[in-house]
């Protein structure tokens, strides 16, 4: 810190002890280039406050200060200051990663401007989500992780520190896998209603979680390596390594997300660090002939800054799409249909924003595709040949994750999850045909649903509103049938075969 009392033509040092250890968090520690705040009273240049992680005060110019979770009778209420400043001489506001606070100085009392479940401001930052039928769930920076059975009305904490990545693995019961924690970073399984079960995960900087409903297992990663676990199984059985060697380098696998469509594949993008800028890495792996084929791509884009997310079909086999961030005319969104042997460029008039941080595909209707900005949400219905802005009812700003979400009653009201920095989750709806999945090797419940598809086509089509899709799997379609109702018949998964 530093004090200039003659305009800015000289400048002295204040800054004191406010210089700690790595590891003191009681101001900065290792994290005071993320949070810097800095504000003084008009009426007394002396009385000066500084926040980092905690806070610091001085009441004589610098020459001393008093640093803690608490100085002066101001409660800090959570950590990580970003703004600090004055309404008058006594009223002091601060803004942290908890949201939004009031200090009266004279009265020497902290309020907190966050509302309550109906008129609070929506200021976390979510960083991921999941959402199926009723079911919603994310995990915030430093505010932990939360869960929702009822489509947002009530929410459940599930625990602090950085809340990392989510996974449903049953939206009908509310069950699903996370990972919260900071140092270490810890996966467990929680059953709507019941007690977290702690996972021995492998130790990782916030590794990511998928669900593969074809074999009931969960998947994870930590440096190098990918993992997989029973996402059912009593008890919770230990992780087995499904494939490693990713990258021998230093930097780790920054994500890996994977898809239910055909063989297991999965795609990995990297941290920055190590020998090389590997964070413009991809890496592809799926499995053919019962053997891993490992497709790495080093500096896959090389105009880019970062691969920032891989959004994988839900619906055909080798397909995905990569946003990236990068300068002005650098691409942001791309295609491939076979696992980036080849690649389709669909960034358009994407193309001057800073990033495409996330990414929704709308089923069996390639020609409309959602993306979440720095700027908010755009929305695509020619494939990708033009886009435009899809804001109404949500907020400005960056996006973290997206999720299209069917109503499990079949009728052509979608829902558009939003999960933002800094804004809450929202949704919005959208309007497309019903889709009603068929499956002739699912068993149990049988609704229509990706979750529970029919068994027959038969099945299908008699619980087909007009107008809806009829998505067959596999050789479920076996024998020639003559289809009279206004449905569009669709084949998914790489295995069955519609003629008209």
């Amino acid at each position: 810190v530093y004090k200039s009392e003659d305009g800015g033509s000289s400048w002295s040092e204040i800054t004191g002890d406010l210089i700690r250890p790595a590891d003191d968090y009681s101001f900065g520690g290792g994290q005071v280039i993320h949070a810097q705040a800095i504000t003084f009273k008009s009426d007394d240049p002396d009385w000066l406050l500084v926040g980092a992680v905690g806070l610091a005060l001085t009441t004589d110019g610098g020459a001393t200060w008093q640093i803690g979770q608490s100085v002066h009778g101001i409660e800090r209420g959570h950590a990580d200051f970003t703004q600090l400043f004055f309404r008058g001489n006594n009223g002091l506001w601060m803004a942290n990663d908890g949201g939004i606070y009031f200090h009266d100085v004279l009265a020497s009392k902290t309020f907190h401007a966050l509302g309550n479940s109906t008129t609070g401001l929506a200021c976390t930052e979510m960083d991921f989500l999941d959402a199926d039928r009723y079911v919603r769930g994310f995990g915030s920076q430093d505010n932990g992780s939360a869960l929702s059975i009822d489509q947002g009305i009530t929410w459940e904490f599930l625990g602090g520190g950085d809340g990392a990545d989510i996974e449903i693995y049953d939206p009908d019961d509310g069950d699903i896998w996370y990972n919260v924690g900071a140092d270490p970073w810890n996966t467990y399984r929680k059953r709507y209603g019941q007690a977290a079960e702690f996972s021995d995960n492998p130790p990782k900087y916030m590794p990511r979680i998928f669900y593969r409903r074809a074999d009931d297992r969960i998947y994870t990663n930590d440096g190098t390596d990918i993992y997989s676990t029973s996402a059912s199984a009593d008890p919770i059985e230990a992780w087995v390594n499904e494939v490693g060697n990713l990258q021998s380098d230093t930097y780790g696998i920054r994500s890996m997300s994977g898809g239910n469509a055909g063989d297991p594949a999965f795609y990995v993008t990297y941290w920055t660090g190590g020998s090389a800028d590997n964070h413009r890495d991809l890496t592809i792996v799926h499995k053919s002939g019962g053997s891993w084929q490992i497709n790495h791509l080093e500096d896959f884009n090389p105009s880019v800054d970062y691969v920032q997310q891989v959004k994988v079909s839900e619906l055909w086999p080798g397909e995905c799409w990569v946003g990236m961030s990068g300068p002005p005319g650098s691409p942001k969104l791309m295609h491939t249909t076979d696992y980036g042997q080849t690649w389709e460029d669909l960034t358009a008039n994407l193309v001057d924003l800073p990033a495409v941080k996330t990414i929704e595909v709308m089923p069996f209707d390639p020609l409309t595709l959602f993306v979440g900005t720095e700027l908010g949400v755009y929305r695509s219905t020619d494939g990708g040949a033009s886009w435009q802005p899809f804001m109404e009812g949500l907020p400005v700003g960056r996006s973290r994750e997206l999720r299209l979400v069917a109503d499990p009653s079949h009728s052509d009201q979608w829902q558009l999850i939003l999960a933002s920095d800094g804004k809450g989750m929202w949704s919005r709806a959208v309007v497309s045909p019903p889709v009603i999945f068929v499956d002739g090797d699912a068993t149990g419940t049988e609704d229509g649903t990706i979750w529970h598809p029919y068994n027959t086509m038969a099945e299908g089509l008699l619980a087909a509103p007009a107008g809806a899709v009829v998505a067959l799997r596999r050789d479920t379609y076996i024998e020639p049938s003559t289809v009279d109702q206004d449905v569009r018949l669709v084949s998914w998964g790489g295995g069955s075969a519609v003629v008209r």
